[in-house]
């Protein structure tokens, strides 16, 4: 070991001693410890970050999934396409992002490794593709679901909402104009009716045109369950636009089938009305039952509900307002119209008049009395 160093013009050296009995490769990073190219264990710059994944939640998730046999569910082997699903599924509730954005995510997380794709992922061959297989196997994946959750005698939610498209979509059957539940006019869409268990859990899904109506789906969605599901007591609970009258009557005749649904304005004035219920039985603490004489097999459960009471307040308001403003445009213009009509005929007749004075003065005018 030994050090050099320049003195005047001439490049001298010391000796500090020598080293012996060692590799070379503990002598290389003696050396590079000399030029300072080793960073101490305890020191701060030992440790740097080049680049990091995300793992946890992915793994997480899917030890979760294979827990609760979803991939199982989704079909019996553990097919590739088994696993870019599963991929989707966690990707959908870690990054909530569309598919396209999840394929460009390898680079940040560790899911797509854990499901068995290494390297970049195509959208085609690992999103697209795949969920063209979940299509075909909906049905039977519907009935694993349903076996699972759904039993004779359970509560059944099921209920309607809309989705909206960007775009031109001539060649599709389904994405129409129809009422959008976003408030996004001028937009096409499609409906999607959803079947949940009693604990918010999906079971089935459906896809509608985007012209379709919520009490127009119902009366189908019963009889599959009736069909497809093999239940034969069971209670549907759906909002006031799907159980309407007429389909409350059509699904009377049914065998063990109940319904549970709201009441619309009308029908609660028809029930005051009849002097079914009265005002009085709507309380905030307690829920009043009652059962409608004509209709032993019906009951009520009334209560009520401040907030509905403040929204509907405020929306009389506001729509006696919006008919108080046409109405006294009209009435200002209505005797607007009756001035310019008096004057208008008082003009005529000043005419008239001026004009008879005018000739009156070269020819004599007789004037025959009635006999």
């Amino acid at each position: 070991m030994r050090s050099s160093f320049r003195q005047g013009d001439k490049i001298k050296h010391t000796n500090h001693g020598r080293i012996t009995g060692l590799p070379l490769e503990q002598l290389k990073l003696i050396q590079a410890a000399f030029r300072g190219e080793v960073v101490p264990k305890d020191s701060p710059q030992a440790f740097q970050t080049l680049n990091s994944r995300e793992y946890g939640a992915s793994y997480a998730l899917l030890q979760l999934a294979k827990e609760l046999e979803l991939d199982r569910a989704l079909y019996s082997r553990n097919e590739p396409w088994v696993q870019d699903c599963l991929a989707m599924i966690v990707g959908r509730v870690v990054y909530a992002g569309s598919k396209l954005a999840l394929s460009n995510q390898w680079k940040n997380t560790a899911l797509w490794e854990l499901c068995g794709v290494d390297g970049p992922v195509d959208v085609e061959e690992h999103c697209y593709l795949p969920m063209d297989r979940l299509l075909e196997r909906q049905r039977a994946i519907e009935h694993t679901l349903a076996s699972k959750h759904l039993q004779n005698g359970h509560l059944v939610l099921y209920d309607i909402t809309s989705t909206y498209f960007e775009g031109a979509y001539l060649e599709s059957q389904i994405v129409l104009f129809g009422y959008n539940r976003d408030g996004k006019k001028g937009h096409e869409q499609v409906v999607l009716g959803l079947l949940c268990n009693a604990e918010g859990c999906p079971v089935g899904v459906e896809v509608f045109a985007g012209n379709t109506q919520d009490a127009s789906t119902v009366v189908a969605k019963i009889q599959e369950l009736r069909r497809d599901y093999g239940l034969k007591e069971v209670t549907f609970v759906g909002d006031r636009g799907m159980v309407t009258q007429a389909n409350a009557e059509q699904l009377s005749q049914v065998e063990g089938l109940h319904t549970i649904s709201a009441l619309t304005h009308r029908q609660i004035v028809a029930l005051v009305e009849r002097k079914v219920i009265q005002a009085e039985l709507f309380d905030e603490q307690r829920i009043a039952e009652v059962t409608d004489p004509d209709k032993p097999k019906q009951r009520y459960c009334l209560c009520r509900n401040p907030q509905s009471g403040a929204r509907a307040t405020a929306y009389v308001v506001i729509r006696r307002r919006a008919l108080a403003r046409p109405a006294h445009a009209s009435g200002c213009w209505i005797a607007r119209a009756k001035l310019w009509t008096k004057s208008l005929g008082a003009r005529r007749r000043a005419r008239r008049r001026n004009s008879r004075r005018r000739w009156e003065r070269f020819w004599p005018v007789t004037r025959w009395a009635s006999s």
